[in-house]
């Protein structure tokens, strides 16, 4: 509506979005018209960003979180890819960018300030050294007259250095590097095997587990209804003698192995905040067992 009213040909250009695209223009000292792709990315991520901070949401690794978590990092990246700020400048165009945005809602700033910050100062660090070795590879294959990267090399950015898959793509598509995502894809679901099978013989080396079930009833399946489920309680969090960490809780949306079925493997957060990767599910005696990587 503000695009048709105001006679735009984008609602970035419509006075909801100048005024942070003029703060992009005066910290970067680029022209918008000149980098329009990135100059949006920025602002509809920081915006973004802003607004689920200020409604509670915290990045993660999980759901909403991880979601969360990309739109900051991507935001960040393409303002890297224009002009790499101090962090005392990364600090002030925040500052900036809040008053930029005040006709949209009030915000809790400092608040998002610290959130945003923070998730920045992580990621900061996987940056730099996921960049050079992105770099290394792609100067490799360029020099070779190639134009596609290997999926395997893809996904050792990725499993072994935490570099997203997203900005790999964005510093590949730059230098006119293609990726091989099917063999970014293959080489993954190898991964996912491996895991797999890596927690089941862990299961299998512990012979007896009743000891560790006395007392508990059974494990209520939630996973029908409800493939999220944050209102299970944990009843026990156990290391075995053969240093093998399990979870137990009173209801679960994950499904264990069992009639040929692969079982769930997936991501919880505790109530200590601590966010666990569940690679293997098991149910002995109607007791569901959620092993930690």
């Amino acid at each position: 509506m503000c695009k048709v009213l105001q006679n735009k040909d984008s609602i970035y250009e419509t006075d909801l979005f100048a005024p942070f695209l003029e703060l992009l223009e005066k910290t970067t000292g680029l022209k918008y018209i000149e980098h329009k792709r990135k100059f949006r990315i920025i602002t509809d991520h920081i915006r973004t960003a802003f607004m689920l901070i200020n409604d509670g949401l915290t990045p993660s690794n999980v759901a909403a979180g991880y979601v969360l978590r990309m739109i900051i990092r991507r935001s960040y990246y393409n303002l890297f890819l224009l002009k790499k700020l101090s962090s005392e400048e990364l600090a002030h165009f925040i500052d900036q960018a809040f008053i930029a945005f005040k006709g949209l809602r009030e915000f809790n700033e400092p608040v998002i300030k610290k959130v945003w910050l923070n998730e920045i100062s992580q990621f900061e660090k996987t940056i730099h050294n996921g960049e050079k070795i992105l770099n290394d590879f792609l100067e490799e294959i360029l020099s070779q007259g190639k134009k596609v990267l290997a999926g395997d090399k893809i996904f050792m950015l990725y499993d072994t250095y935490g570099f997203p898959l997203e900005i790999t793509k964005e510093i590949a598509t730059e230098r006119g590097v293609e990726l091989d995502l099917p063999g970014y894809e293959k080489a993954l679901e190898i991964a996912k095997e491996k895991s797999r099978q890596g927690s089941k013989a862990m299961f299998q080396k512990t012979a007896d587990w009743s000891k560790y079930l006395e007392g508990l009833s059974e494990t209520e399946f939630v996973g029908y209804d409800d493939l999220k489920n944050s209102g299970a309680k944990l009843l026990k969090d156990v290391q075995t003698e053969d240093g093998i960490r399990f979870l137990i809780f009173d209801k679960t949306p994950f499904y264990p192995e069992m009639g040929g079925q692969v079982c769930d493997t997936g991501v919880i957060k505790l109530e200590s905040g601590e966010i666990v990767q569940i690679v293997n599910v098991q149910k002995v005696a109607g007791v569901i067992l959620h092993f930690v990587r």
